[in-house]
């Protein structure tokens, strides 16, 4: 598989592993098990999601016991606006793992021409650096601008429903993952800076909801270039040393534990490298 080809965080029945720092903070938040712990260098953990959900509403697939030491959890069912239906049941098997459960969640784009696009700013969003999100006309009717500023806000809307399913799953954490991938829409060409401002957006409002939150991107370097080019303003201050989970399309802890500590893994911005993915039965991540 290529670079750029890579479904979805725990889209696939398969294993992620990550590498990142020597000692990485995955979760502390108040509310997660008090047998949590921080995630360590060298050890491995999975994720999972929708995909792992059973047809006919039995329990999820999950990892065998003692095959992760922690684990990260989808909250959406692919796309943004819309819960994982196993979330709390994956959350559950997360939360008994040594290490401090955290989540990611699905990110896009679409433009103005969805429904759920904003007119204006979010209630209690945060304050939105590109400016007031103001109405147009487009098509025929009244809709929120093409705008940085209204993108923006569409990143807040889908921040607040991702807390939203998170808490009421019994979700709680610290580490919250932006998994960004060409799989879902995103605007192009001159109109890059729209998705940096959603992903500022939805950075800004999981790093505000709660105490000493982190937020990271699931990417490679090949898709983060496409989606959203070279960061400027606000988003390059935001998303420019965001800590990094890649995935490979390896197959082996030994391949993923390398990429951890060499050179060449291509990066996607200048923030530490926390997770490698590789591919077996399951998504298992390495923390480096």
């Amino acid at each position: 598989m290529s670079v750029g080809d890579f479904e979805g965080a725990g889209v696939r029945n398969i294993a992620k592993v990550g590498a990142g720092l020597a000692t990485v903070v995955l979760a502390m938040a108040v509310g997660l098990p008090s047998a949590a712990a921080a995630v360590t260098s060298g050890t491995i953990g999975a994720d999972i999601s929708y995909p792992q959900c059973s047809a006919t509403g039995g329990a999820p697939s999950e990892p065998s016991a003692g095959s992760a030491a922690f684990g990260i959890v989808g909250v959406d069912n692919g796309r943004p606006g819309a819960a994982n239906s196993c979330l709390a049941a994956e959350y559950q098997w997360a939360s008994a793992l040594p290490g401090s459960p955290a989540l990611y969640v699905n990110t896009a784009d679409p433009g103005n021409t969805v429904a759920d696009w904003p007119t204006g700013a979010i209630a209690g969003g945060p304050q939105n650096p590109y400016g007031p999100c103001v109405t147009v006309r487009s098509r025929g009717k009244l809709a929120g601008a093409d705008s940085q500023a209204c993108a923006f806000e569409y990143g807040v809307e889908q921040a607040d429903n991702d807390l939203r399913f998170a808490a009421a799953a019994g979700a709680s954490t610290t580490s919250w993952w932006l998994d960004v991938e060409a799989a879902n829409t995103w605007q192009k060409r001159r109109l890059l800076d729209l998705n940096q401002a959603v992903l500022d957006g939805m950075d800004r409002t999981f790093t505000a909801s709660g105490t000493g939150p982190t937020v990271g991107v699931y990417s490679t370097a090949y898709q983060w270039g496409t989606i959203v080019g070279t960061l400027t303003g606000a988003a390059l201050g935001d998303l420019g040393a965001v800590p990094q989970w890649i995935p490979t399309g390896g197959s082996s802890e030994a391949a993923a534990a390398a990429d951890c500590s060499g050179t060449s893994l291509p990066r996607f911005d200048q923030g530490p490298l926390t997770f490698v993915q590789y591919t077996t039965s399951f998504d298992y991540d390495y923390a480096c």
